[in-house]
């Protein structure tokens, strides 16, 4: 996903932020790689990846329902908790946590929420936590805010904001840092990105612009759900 001398560029960065960070590079690495493909920007050929994106391609799902299930999911002392769940996303996260398929193996087709209860179980919760993170942001890129590519740029942006607060020991919001040049959160965000985007998309100002428009998006207050007027049904007129 990062080869040498582009994972390197990226230690460097987070070294100079906080010098005890090498000491967390190799979980740096394999959350980078994951988030990179959980927003479909790197493909890493496996069956497994093939089986979890058809399966969580469904029309008609909402997504963003998806996501905010799947953080409670990840945060949540009791994983399994049924009422965590709708429609298919204990069948999505049994996908997450199975081991690569070898071709010669067989096709299982999801079952019933008790059985996939039963095998879920049989995972440890800090892996459900950590499988319900990735799926909660797949389904987070893939809200509904413009072309695809933007979302998933969006939530890439906004998750490298949260690693790079958690690796550097930043203690305010994400939201408060600064994405420039000259900050070591921008080289960051570019070093990690610019392997994989196009030059447009990963130079510092269109990063820039990205990241002030999602805060701005993130500052605004919820609108509060307005329930629809009732609608009078009147007699149709007798002809």
């Amino acid at each position: 996903m990062f080869t040498v001398e582009q994972f390197g560029r990226i230690a460097r960065i987070v070294a100079k932020a906080n010098p005890e960070a090498p000491a967390q590079l190799g979980a740096l690495r394999r959350r980078l790689s994951d988030l990179l493909m959980n927003v479909g920007m790197i493909d890493d050929g496996t069956i497994k990846g093939k089986e979890f994106h058809k399966l969580a391609d469904k029309e008609f799902i909402d997504h963003a329902e998806y996501a905010r299930r799947f953080r409670k999911i990840a945060t949540s002392g009791n994983p399994l908790k049924p009422t965590l769940y709708i429609d298919n996303m204990m069948a999505e996260l049994r996908f997450a946590l199975r081991p690569p398929r070898k071709p010669d193996d067989p096709i299982i087709v999801p079952s019933y929420r008790a059985h996939l209860a039963d095998s879920l179980a049989q995972h440890s919760v800090a892996d459900i936590q950590s499988a319900a993170r990735h799926l909660a942001i797949y389904h987070q890129s893939q809200v509904s805010r413009g072309p695809r590519a933007e979302r998933a740029l969006d939530t890439v942006l906004d998750e490298l904001a949260d690693i790079f607060a958690i690796i550097t020991g930043y203690t305010k919001h994400r939201h408060c840092l600064s994405l420039s040049e000259r900050s070591l959160f921008g080289k960051f965000c570019r070093a990690v990105l610019e392997p994989h985007c196009k030059v447009s998309e990963s130079s510092f100002s269109a990063l820039s612009g990205r990241w002030e428009r999602i805060k701005e998006h993130a500052s605004r207050p919820a609108e509060r759900v307005r329930r629809a007027p009732k609608r009078v049904l009147r007699p149709s007129k007798k002809q």
